[in-house]
């Protein structure tokens, strides 16, 4: 008897391709958070009522084109002298989202504050949030490409500054266009993908900032 034993090598055509995959899923996750992070910026407390304290809690729902994150909100914030405002924000998810070959989990809830100012319909907020977590790759095994996981962390920062300003319409009705800037930044840290073959993936730097425009209508 004759023993035959058949070795297949990772084709790099099909490792490349699970590359690629890995690669676009990353971006779609990169979006995702932060999205999620530019968003929470938005937590504040502007009636503090008469004991000059706030507490808010909201459900939250960060939604693009590739992936869906739903959160919850807590906000705790005061009044201060001269018509200003200040508070601090816990940004938490309820489930670690999955687009594809990643999965985000984070190392602690996104934590920010603000520091508001209004008088006479004018309205001054600044915001600043922070995030902290790790992406889990897992990269496909394609035909012969060679399957390999991976861990990358991930670390965000955002700021925003928005003015506003409150324009009576009628007795019923208000109008308030805002203006305002906003900038986001993610480090996503480089990842070893462990395999027969392993494969070092660099580091990457996102920096994205917005002009914000738009008008609310209240009653």
């Amino acid at each position: 008897d004759t023993d035959v034993k058949l070795y297949v090598t990772p084709s790099k055509v099909a490792t490349q391709q699970s590359i690629d995959i890995v690669k676009n899923d990353s971006n779609n996750m990169n979006r995702l958070i932060s999205g999620k992070i530019a968003g929470s910026l938005s937590n504040d407390c502007v009636d503090s009522g008469d004991e000059g304290g706030c507490v808010s809690i909201a459900l939250g729902r960060t939604r693009t084109s590739t992936g869906n994150l739903t959160a919850g909100t807590v906000t705790i914030g005061a009044s201060l002298v001269n018509n200003m405002r200040a508070g601090v924000f816990l940004d938490k998810s309820f489930a670690n989202p999955a687009i594809g070959t990643v999965n985000y989990n984070p190392k602690l809830p996104i934590m920010g504050g603000y520091f508001g100012w209004s008088n006479n319909g004018i309205g001054v907020v600044a915001s600043i949030a922070k995030q902290n977590g790790q992406y889990i790759i897992n990269r496909p095994a394609i035909d012969y490409a060679e399957a390999g996981t991976g861990i990358a962390s991930t670390h965000g920062l955002a700021y925003q500054l928005k003015t506003s300003y409150l324009m009576p319409l009628s007795k019923e009705f208000s109008i308030s266009p805002y203006l305002g800037i906003r900038q986001t930044k993610m480090n996503i840290g480089s990842h070893f993908l462990m395999a027969l073959h392993p494969f070092i993936n660099g580091s990457k730097k996102i920096n994205l900032m917005l002009w914000l425009f738009f008008t609310t209508i209240t009653d």
